[in-house]
């Protein structure tokens, strides 16, 4: 069921300016490409093209989006639900408020070279993360990064760019790699506005001086932490 909430998180969405990123969100959230194309006026097929990473090959690409950015703003969150009826509008707006990038193969970036050599060609590097996580500011709530082999370092340069984000809600940190040395670099997010649940199971802390940190930081902060190895702290 569809709340105010969702109406206004999508309308704060739609005033964004639009970009490769969230073009690319925009179409993935939609329950259905033909209903993209009915609402736009652009084609189903040229819809999966984008969506497929095929932009080089779409004359008229940046014009493509910009049409389908600027009609789907004059709708406004209540005509797009009304189009799609409440079911879809949720299937929406659930989709758009998460970001997961769980198990896929992420790597901080200095642990992807020896030598200078990419040792690991198809993982995908944490700077390259962070930078579609700064195209898709202001349009995500929940960040799953879960099961891939971030580490220390890359929570920190993660963190840089995340504590810029106030409508971060949850973040999924799974089993990445993670001592108490890079778990205390969460601390800035404690500050964010609507910031609630860190999920940091399956790694290597955080000990009680790190859980103490956490809790004088922000209580209210639901930190999930059950079958962690052991920690530098303990």
């Amino acid at each position: 069921m569809e709340t105010t909430g969702d109406i206004s998180f999508i309308d704060s969405v739609l005033r964004l300016a639009p970009n490769d990123v969230l073009i690319l969100r925009m179409i993935k959230a939609f329950p259905c490409p033909d209903q993209l194309s009915y609402l736009t006026g652009i084609s189903a097929t040229t819809l999966k093209m984008i969506e497929d990473g095929g932009t080089t090959k779409i004359p008229l690409y940046l014009t493509i989006c910009a049409v389908l950015w600027s009609r789907l703003q004059n709708l406004g969150a209540e005509g797009i639900k009304k189009e799609l009826r409440p079911t879809k509008f949720g299937y929406l707006v659930k989709s758009l408020r998460k970001i997961d990038y769980s198990e896929r193969n992420i790597i901080y970036d200095d642990l992807a070279y020896d030598d200078g050599k990419r040792i690991y060609p198809s993982s995908i590097l944490v700077s390259e993360i962070v930078a579609m996580l700064r195209k898709a500011k202001g349009s995500f709530t929940r960040l799953n990064l879960c099961d891939n082999l971030i580490s220390d370092e890359g929570i920190k340069v993660l963190v840089e760019e995340l504590k810029t984000h106030s409508l971060l809600e949850k973040l999924e940190l799974r089993n990445v790699d993670a001592s108490d040395y890079g778990l205390r670099e969460l601390l800035p997010l404690f500050s964010l506005p609507k910031f609630s649940i860190l999920d940091v199971v399956d790694n290597h802390g955080p000990g009680t001086v790190t859980k103490k940190l956490f809790a004088e930081s922000n209580p209210k902060v639901d930190v999930r932490s059950g079958r962690n190895y052991l920690s530098d702290d303990d």
